[in-house]
């Protein structure tokens, strides 16, 4: 097996370089990402400027300023020239780099298309699943609003069809006679109250006959 070619420092920092432009690409891309660094960038600027390190130019003297723009004129010079070395690199490396084969090309286009279809398959999964589980949702609150009706339903019912209760009683005592309601809701309160007294004298029997058991044992 051929031994991999070692990389020269130049090589390094721009292969370095490279990465971290592809970084800060992704993170451009990505507006959370992106309001991080700029926050990151800003604390580091204010911290800096606490420390007197950094000094806005409207707060220069002449001579600070003429050093200032000095300095940039420098700076300026030095990015061009690093650029054009780096430039100079990268085309030496992709000289040096044979061409990929059609197979790798290939292969290449499929495992980008397979990526994609899988990127697509989890968005639409995950969608999927918030809409079911939207439905899920709308349905138990259904089924309990449906329970909630069906034993109101049911209890009227009941009520309705109870043939001991006030309400069925007097609807069979007025059953083809027309009344007023005022009258009617009078007959009601008489049956109703003539249950409650039935009810509760039943009850003072029970008790008193229990006492009298109680009383003989």
């Amino acid at each position: 097996m051929a031994r991999q070619k070692k990389l020269s420092d130049a090589e390094k920092k721009l292969k370095k370089k490279e990465y971290d432009r592809k970084r800060r690409e992704k993170m451009k891309n990505n507006t959370e990402s992106l309001e991080k660094l700029r926050e990151k960038e800003r604390i580091k600027y204010l911290k800096k400027k606490e420390k007197g390190q950094v000094k806005p130019v409207f707060h220069m003297n002449a001579r600070e300023l003429r050093q200032k723009r000095k300095q940039w004129k420098e700076n300026s010079k030095v990015y061009r020239n690093k650029k054009a070395i780096a430039h100079q690199n990268l085309q030496r490396i992709i000289d040096d780099t044979p061409p990929p084969s059609p197979v790798s090309v290939v292969q290449q286009i499929r495992e980008d298309v397979a990526a994609r279809n899988r990127r697509q398959m989890r968005r639409r999964r995950a969608i999927l699943y918030a809409k079911i589980a939207n439905l899920e949702k709308k349905l138990k609150n259904a089924v309990k609003l449906s329970e909630k009706y069906k034993k109101r339903y049911l209890r009227m019912k009941t009520k309705k069809t109870d043939p001991e209760s006030p309400g069925t009683k007097v609807d069979a005592f007025l059953k083809n006679v027309n009344v007023p309601e005022s009258v009617k809701k009078k007959l009601l309160f008489g049956e109703a109250l003539t249950r409650d007294l039935e009810t509760s004298y039943k009850d003072l029997g029970k008790k008193h006959e229990k006492r009298k058991n109680i009383t003989k044992c």
